[in-house]
């Protein structure tokens, strides 16, 4: 529902197939980021149990906000109208966050917030960017309000917010090692983590190259899991145990240029 680096909006067609193939009537998202994945997922199936999770605050905060309070979410949005100054204030407040927000007005703030700065900042980068749409002189010919529309943010969120409320839902804020300790991780896992090569470049909480290490070995011995990666040789290695498909897939990130991306699958 936002831009966000690495979003899987045009892979979806191919990651499903594979989630499709392994659906066991659960569907867990260790690293949910903008969603993409299960959003057009739950359009399609209705899962008796979601498990949304992130390590970003602002992350858990937008999954809540739409899940637990759309209402008073919407309205927030609804009001807000994009300047260039928000990018810098956003940022600081986001950089501030070292908890998870509590409380209907915390996390809907802070769920506006995450949404607008992605959505205002270049290459929706969100806090890892450089500045707004347009720069800070605004002197593009695209502004700060170019991407923002509210109307259709309104109907993609209500539309996600009815979708899940189908299911039970799980949304927090842990260690994708926590994630998959937990007893309750018994479903289909889809697991999109921080790009290998260029995640401490584009994301707020990127992994380090012991974590994707230690991703792979807690990945080895279990069934029903589709992941998304960046192609690398490192990444090749570590998943010689599973079946890896390349994709060919479009980078738009300081200008528009074609690269592969692997989808590897249990």
């Amino acid at each position: 529902m936002f831009r966000y680096p690495g979003g899987k909006s045009r892979l979806y067609k191919h990651i499903e197939p594979y989630i499709m193939e392994r659906y066991n009537g659960s569907l867990i998202i260790p690293f949910v980021g903008a969603g993409h994945v299960t959003t057009r997922f739950i359009k399609k199936k209705t899962p008796n149990f979601v498990w949304l999770n992130d390590i970003d605050f602002g992350i858990t905060s937008f999954w809540k906000a739409v899940y637990f309070y759309p209402l008073k979410f919407l309205n927030k949005l609804k009001k807000y109208e994009p300047i260039k100054e928000d990018f810098y204030i956003y940022k600081d407040i986001l950089d501030d966050v070292k908890s998870a927000p509590a409380g209907v007005e915390d996390i809907t703030d802070i769920a506006l917030i995450k949404l607008v700065i992605h959505q205002i900042s270049y290459s929706g980068l969100g806090c890892m960017a450089g500045g707004p749409i347009g720069g800070k002189n605004q002197t593009s010919k695209y502004d700060v309000g170019c991407r923002w529309n509210p109307t259709n943010l309104a109907k993609s969120i209500w539309e996600t917010h009815l979708n899940l409320k189908k299911s039970e839902v799980r949304i927090t804020s842990w260690d994708f090692r926590q994630v998959l300790a937990d007893n309750r991780c018994d479903g289909t896992l889809y697991l999109d983590p921080p790009y290998y090569e260029q995640g401490s470049a584009l994301y707020t909480n990127s992994l380090t190259k012991e974590d994707h290490w230690e991703l792979s070995e807690l990945l080895f011995n279990r069934k029903e899991w589709v992941l998304s990666y960046d192609d690398n040789s490192f990444i090749h290695n570590l998943y010689n145990f599973a079946s890896i498909h390349s994709l060919d897939t479009t980078y738009s990130i300081k200008g528009a240029r074609q690269r592969k991306e692997l989808l590897i699958v249990s």
